[in-house]
This record gives C-alpha cells, sequence and structure tokens, in this order.
C-alpha cells in the first residue's frame, strides 16, 4: 500500500491484473444467501438503504426527479427504488450476472454490461449520477470522476459512498480494517476526497459518516465471506447467542465509510 504525501489519498501497489479482477467479480462476488428467504433480506437491507440515501439526494438538490444513472449498480436494488419514486434511471455493471438481474428488476431503465468509459452515454444528459461503493475499485478515480462531470447536465448532482480512511474503524482497525480487499485500488479521506472532486470541476461539496441499513446476520455474513481476526470468530460466537429476532433486525449502522454529495458547477480542467 502506498500512500500519496500528504494528501491523504492511498492506492494498492501492486495492482491486480484485469484478469485477476474478473476472477474477484464473478457471480458470487455480491453477498447473497442460497435460500430465496436470504436473498429477499439481502434486497430489503440494500432497498432500504436505497430509499434513505435517495432522500438526502432529494433534501440536497431539491427535486426525486429527472434522469439518474448508477455506476456499478450491482443487482440493481438502488435503481428499482430509484425508479419507484420517479426517476428515469439507467446504469451501468461490470458483472455480466449482475447486470442481467438487474435488467430483470427494472421497469423501464436499463442496464449496460462493462465501464463506465466505454458506455458511450451522452454529454450533459444525466441530472444524478451515483457511485454506491464503487470510486475505490477503479484503476483511476480521476479520469472516471472526469466522465462523470462530462456526463452530468450543468448544476447535476453527484452522490457517492466509498470506505474513508479517517472513519472510526479504520481508526480503530488499523491493518486489520475490513475494507483491505484486494479489488479496493484506491482509499479517501474526507480531504482527499473534497479536493479531487473540486480538481474534477465539482464544487458544494458535502460529506457526512457513511452509514447503512444492515442487519447483525448481514454483518456476520460479510465477515464470514471477508474474514478479519478476531472480528469473524467474535461474531460467530455472537450469533449463536442471540435470538433471531435481533439478528434479524434491520439498524442503520455508521462504519467504514463516507458520503459525498456534490454539484457540477464549471467546466473540468484538462
Amino acid at each position: 500500500m502506498i500512500a500519496c504525501g500528504g494528501c491523504g489519498l492511498r492506492f494498492l501497489n501492486p495492482q491486480p491484473s484485469n484478469e485477476e479482477l474478473s476472477a474477484i467479480y464473478t457471480e458470487h462476488y455480491f453477498l447473497s444467501y442460497d435460500t430465496d428467504a436470504g436473498r429477499e433480506s439481502v434486497s430489503f437491507l440494500k432497498r432500504a438503504t436505497a430509499r434513505q440515501y435517495l432522500g438526502e439526494i432529494e433534501s440536497f438538490r431539491g427535486s426525486s426527479s429527472g434522469r439518474l444513472l448508477e455506476v456499478g449498480c450491482g443487482e440493481g436494488d438502488f435503481l428499482a427504488e430509484a425508479e419507484q419514486v420517479g426517476f428515469e434511471v439507467e446504469g451501468v455493471e461490470y458483472s455480466s450476472a449482475a447486470c442481467a438481474t438487474a435488467n430483470r428488476r427494472l421497469k423501464r431503465g436499463r442496464v449496460r454490461q462493462g465501464e463506465l468509459e466505454g458506455a458511450q452515454l451522452a454529454a450533459e444528459s444525466f441530472d444524478v449520477i451515483v457511485l454506491n461503493d464503487v470510486i475505490e475499485h477503479v484503476r483511476s478515480p480521476a479520469v472516471v470522476l472526469g466522465e462523470i462531470h462530462r456526463l452530468l447536465k450543468p448544476g447535476g448532482t453527484l452522490f457517492l459512498a466509498t470506505p474513508s480512511l479517517d472513519s472510526w474503524s479504520a481508526r480503530i482497525m488499523g491493518r486489520h480494517w475490513m475494507e483491505w480487499k484486494p479489488e479496493h485500488l484506491s482509499y479517501f479521506n474526507r480531504e482527499s476526497m473534497t479536493g479531487a472532486l473540486q480538481r474534477s470541476g465539482f464544487s458544494g461539496v458535502k460529506v457526512q459518516s457513511g452509514w447503512k441499513v444492515l442487519s447483525f446476520d448481514y454483518v456476520h455474513a460479510h465477515f464470514e465471506k471477508f474474514p478479519v481476526a478476531g472480528v469473524t470468530p467474535f461474531l460467530r460466537l455472537l450469533g449463536k447467542i442471540l435470538p433471531a429476532f435481533l439478528r434479524g433486525a434491520a439498524v442503520r449502522i455508521v462504519a467504514s465509510g463516507m458520503n459525498v454529495f456534490c454539484r457540477k458547477t464549471h467546466v473540468a480542467s484538462a
């Protein structure tokens, strides 16, 4: 892991090859369950988070309509909720399996398989662009932010959620932080994220502690899939003690990330 001197940005070095990343982003990458009830539980949590994110986006921009693009939309939970509240939605998703699932969920929207830069979307065609846990996965965040700037209408809103180096979990867990993953290629703190957005032509940056609606069962399953020394065994033991209604309860949790809102206000510098 290499730190960019004094700027609060870190990036993985060496970075995995495209072939190695493809082996990671399979149909089994997204946390799910083998049963219909389990899959519905995961979707319920993601859509509950999406509804609250959409409420905050509406508060930031003053509207819940227009054209919305989600980059890295996964299996389409956020887009399905955005469609319900009145947005005209599109998505871009790297995983072909997730892309297929997302397209089945949407009524009118469309998800394209691939990367944002190859999607050939028209300039200034979206009112809102969303990146939920995506910017940390790209090789060149500046290139992606520049493309987002191109795609947004003047005054359009960018919302992104990403792990934060100055989150409480990063400070406490240190080298055991659950966000240290081979597919996470870049890491930001609040200062470096604000700087990156401003250099890409965004202003009015608002950063808040990241949160999601989760359950104990979901957190437990996450740490089983991505084990962390000390944490995974503790959660395994706790799961045997807690009653089922507590394990499944949906709770808004502030953990490892930051949520960021900003607007396109001028032409991005070259």
